[in-house]
């Protein structure tokens, strides 16, 4: 696997502008913001692409207020969820390169064609990473956006802060690790990696991407930028990350599992090592090194006092969370094999 960054604004033209892409969206009573996503995409679409949303029931008329358009395809498969509903929308596009993303999301203007171009020419990826924007509505939401995940600037450029971080904590971008909202692929590199797995609940893009990655060539497309609300309060937030702890372990992918055992861990272990003076200044220093590149995010983006008193609460939901979660999904997986024999 190799991976690669598509140059942000490359124009192309012609036949190299890139080929025809199918845009698959699974919902579910996503209210207003289904018709906002859709007049979002609508728009983007050129001769060839279409747009197919697979309904896994909704009963709240947002899917039957849909406006007609030749391009928009709507398959209702009850009960469906993410997962069975990608794989089913995929199945019934007419295009090899399938966009994914979510209600709920906004859009830039040149999402699609960001896409395109990344599968344009002899040699094309079979997966490519968007990156997207996490709006804030209050001071926590905001140190979360900072603390939690990748800005999109630095996956245009890394500097050398950005690079020593990823490397000490395993955090960053990384184009293998998909997100749903923003991500493309080849079917043929979707069959190849048996589809999105239906058995996780949540993490079920990650582990595709992963999958996916063992296949081809791996990108990121900066322009194809959406921007993603976060989940309203810190209980909220816990369960989502208690989620991908679970994810990890169910998604059997041991490297995942360790990354967030041991972040998590570290919490723990902190304790301990504060009750000597030598311990103290360890914890000291790697607590430093630990929100070094949050605290710069929230001074270069003017965040405020309240935002950067809040980042270390923004990674111990985060880093707990997906603790708890793993160490959910170690046991229930411990009780199975006891209950096999």
């Amino acid at each position: 696997m190799t991976a690669q960054v598509i140059a942000p604004g490359t124009e192309l033209t012609g036949a190299r502008r890139g080929p025809a892409v199918s845009v698959v969206v699974t919902v579910l009573d996503e209210g207003d913001a289904l018709g906002r996503l859709v007049g979002e995409v609508l728009p983007q679409l050129s001769e060839g692409d279409e747009l197919v949303l697979v309904d896994g029931g909704s009963t709240d008329g947002s899917v039957a207020a849909l406006p007609a358009h030749p391009a928009l395809r709507v398959e209702v498969v009850p009960g469906a969820g993410i997962s069975a509903g990608r794989n089913h929308g995929i199945r019934l596009a007419r295009n090899e390169v399938i966009v994914c993303t979510d209600a709920g999301c906004t859009l830039d203007p040149g999402f699609v064609d960001a896409f395109r171009r990344s599968f344009a020419g002899d040699a094309p990826p079979v997966l490519v990473s968007g990156v997207y924007e996490v709006l804030a509505r209050n001071a926590m939401e905001r140190a979360q956006a900072l603390a939690c995940y990748p800005q999109p600037s630095e996956v245009r450029h890394a500097d050398a802060l950005v690079r020593v971080y990823t490397r000490l904590f395993g955090t960053g971008f990384d184009p293998r690790f998909a997100v749903g909202r923003c991500v493309a692929f080849t079917r043929t590199a979707w069959a190849a990696a048996g589809g999105f797995p239906e058995h996780l609940a949540t993490g079920e893009d990650v582990s595709f991407g992963l999958a996916v990655a063992e296949h081809g060539t791996v990108a990121a497309a900066p322009d194809a930028l959406v921007g993603w609300v976060q989940r309203n309060g810190l209980a909220a937030t816990w369960r989502m990350y208690r989620g991908y702890g679970r994810a990890s372990t169910d998604g059997g992918n041991r490297a995942l599992l360790v990354r967030d055992g041991v972040r998590g861990l570290a919490y723990l272990v902190a304790p301990a090592l504060a009750a000597t003076p030598t311990g103290r200044r360890l914890v000291g220093l790697g607590a430093a090194a630990y929100l070094s590149l949050p605290v710069v995010r929230a001074l270069r983006a003017q965040a405020g006092p309240a935002t950067v008193a809040l980042l270390p609460v923004a990674l111990a939901v985060k880093d707990l969370g997906k603790l708890a979660g793993a160490v959910q999904g170690v046991a229930r997986d411990v009780r199975r094999r006891r209950a096999a024999r």
